[in-house]
C-alpha cells in the first residue's frame, strides 16, 4: 500500500509560497505606512523596498497592489506607487462617515447584544482604562498598546452588529483613521491629554450601552468621534502655522 502523502503539484506549492510571502510583505509595509515610518505622500521606490524588507520584486509588487486596493498607497501609472496623502478635508470626511456607520452598528449591537456582548464591552473598557495615554510620544510600544486596546474597545461596542458589510466599511474607516495619529506626534502629549478626557468619554459610552440606551450611546459615540477629529484638526493646523512661520513646508 502506498502511504506516501499526496502532494500538490510543484507549481501550486510555489504559488502558495509566493502568496504567503506577499502577505507577509504586505503586513510589513502596511504597518510602516500606518505608524508613519513611511510618510504620507512618500514615493515608494521598489529597489529601496527590496533592501528595506529583504524581499524580491514580485512579492513587493503584489503587496503594493493589495495596499492600493485599500487606498493606503496610490498607483502612478508607469511611475510606480506613492503612499496616499492625508488632508484635513479627508479627516473630516472620514469622521463624518464614521459617525453614520458606527451609529447604525452601535444601535444594532445594543438591540441584539446578549450577556456575552456586555462582557466583551466591559472587559475591553477595563483593559483600556488600565492603559494610560503615553506620556512620551517617542514610546512607540506604549503608543501601540494604547491604540490596540482603544481599537479593541470600539470593536467590542460594535461586535454584536450582524451586518458583514457594515463591519467591512468600519474596518476600512478605522484603518484610515489610524493614519491621522501621526499628527499627534508633532505635538507634546500634554496638549492631547488636556484637550480630551477620553477615559470619561469611553466610560459614558459603555454605561449607556449597558443600560440599552440607544439614543444616548449613539450620541456619545458620535460626539467622541467628532471631538477626536476636531482635536487632530486643531493640532494639524497649529503644526502648519508653525511650519509657515519657520519657512518649512
Amino acid at each position: 500500500m502506498n502511504t506516501t502523502a499526496h502532494k500538490a503539484p510543484l507549481s501550486e506549492r510555489m504559488d502558495a509560497a509566493d502568496k504567503t510571502l506577499s502577505q507577509r510583505v504586505y503586513r510589513l509595509i502596511r504597518a510602516d505606512v500606518l505608524n508613519g515610518s513611511i510618510a504620507p505622500g512618500q514615493k515608494l521606490i521598489l529597489r529601496d523596498l527590496q533592501k528595506r524588507y529583504e524581499q524580491g520584486m514580485s512579492p513587493i509588487r503584489e503587496a503594493l497592489i493589495l495596499l492600493a486596493s485599500e487606498g493606503l498607497v496610490e498607483g502612478e501609472g508607469q511611475k510606480g506607487f506613492r503612499v496616499a496623502s492625508i488632508s484635513v478635508a479627508e479627516l473630516i470626511d472620514i469622521a463624518n462617515t464614521r459617525q453614520r456607520i458606527e451609529a447604525l452598528m452601535l444601535e444594532a449591537s445594543i438591540n441584539a447584544g446578549d450577556a456575552d456582548w456586555e462582557g466583551r464591552v466591559v472587559a475591553a473598557h477595563h483593559a483600556l482604562s488600565k492603559t494610560p495615554l503615553p506620556t512620551d510620544m517617542k514610546e512607540q510600544d506604549a503608543i501601540q498598546l494604547w491604540e490596540h486596546r482603544h481599537r479593541a474597545f470600539h470593536q467590542a461596542l460594535l461586535s454584536a452588529c450582524d451586518s458583514p458589510w457594515l463591519h467591512k466599511f468600519y474596518a476600512q474607516l478605522s484603518t484610515h483613521t489610524e493614519r491621522y495619529r501621526l499628527v499627534r506626534l508633532f505635538h507634546s502629549p500634554s496638549d492631547v491629554q488636556l484637550a480630551v478626557d477620553v477615559d470619561l468619554q469611553h466610560r459614558a459610552i459603555m454605561e449607556a450601552c449597558l443600560k440599552r440606551d440607544v439614543a444616548t450611546a449613539t450620541r456619545l459615540l458620535s460626539e467622541h468621534i467628532a471631538n477626536t477629529a476636531r482635536l487632530v484638526q486643531r493640532l494639524w493646523e497649529s503644526r502648519m502655522a508653525e511650519n509657515s512661520g519657520t519657512g518649512q513646508e
